[in-house]
């Protein structure tokens, strides 16, 4: 893997909040080893980073770019090895055909949350819709040094897309259930006269959501081309030697 050359057919990396096991590059922020090994590879030559790419297409030894312009880029090969076959034509066989799975990202401005929290703990869970929340400070707040927003993962399929029990809607009060799972009630208003505080509930606005289609069939492997699995510790190490 050393010599090879990487194309990414992704314009979107692992999130800011995804931890490694290992530290690699001085960080274990996934984001930030991701983006370093592929400015080591763009200063050696070893990035083909496209804009505008339309496809990606394989046949036998040779792959073909084709981009929006009709402009078309044709490289020949001796072995390829495919990370993700999301948006690939290829030749190789399909074993096993399984529905594509989608990650969805939800972004979320959060207010009114009775103090000015620097951290809240993340929830991780194995749910379909806002199996992961994480709060962040985004910096649209001038200023701030607290937490500001969220952003929710969900895994769905494509029916659950187009269902509105998950939609960022049904999103939001997953949000702030879990906010009250971790004291976050919001902002103290006054005594009930039998003890009881009222609390102004945090306020949770939907900004954006953000859906990666991710392909899960299963191909059969031919002499030049290959579908893996290689984890960011094993493609540093490739890369490294």
């Amino acid at each position: 893997m050393h010599d090879a050359y990487f194309v990414p057919n992704l314009n979107f990396g692992p999130m800011f909040y995804k931890k490694m096991s290992l530290r690699i590059l001085g960080s274990y922020r996934s984001d930030y080893t991701w983006s370093r090994i592929q400015m080591i590879m763009g200063l050696t030559g070893k990035l083909l980073n496209y804009e505008n790419l339309n496809n990606i297409k394989i046949h036998e030894d040779a792959i073909k770019f084709s981009f929006d312009n009709s402009q078309v880029f044709k490289y020949k090969f001796g072995s390829c090895e495919i990370f993700d076959t999301t948006g690939v034509d290829m030749d190789n066989l399909i074993i096993r055909h399984i529905p594509s799975k989608y990650k969805v990202y939800d972004d979320y401005e959060i207010s009114i949350l009775g103090g000015k929290h620097t951290y809240l703990e993340p929830k991780i869970s194995d749910d379909e819709l806002a199996r992961e929340i994480h709060y962040y400070n985004s910096g649209r707040v001038d200023g701030a040094n607290y937490v500001t927003d969220c952003v929710t993962e969900s895994i769905l399929t494509k029916d659950q897309l187009n269902n509105s029990e998950y939609s960022d809607s049904i999103g939001r009060f997953c949000v702030l259930r879990h906010l009250e799972s971790i004291g976050v009630r919001g902002s103290f208003m006054k005594m009930y006269k039998n003890g009881t505080p009222k609390y102004r509930k945090p306020k949770v606005a939907h900004k954006r959501r953000t859906v990666l289609e991710k392909e899960q069939n299963i191909y059969e492997d031919t002499q030049n081309v290959k579908v893996v699995d290689y984890s960011m510790k094993e493609i540093f190490s490739a890369t490294s030697t």
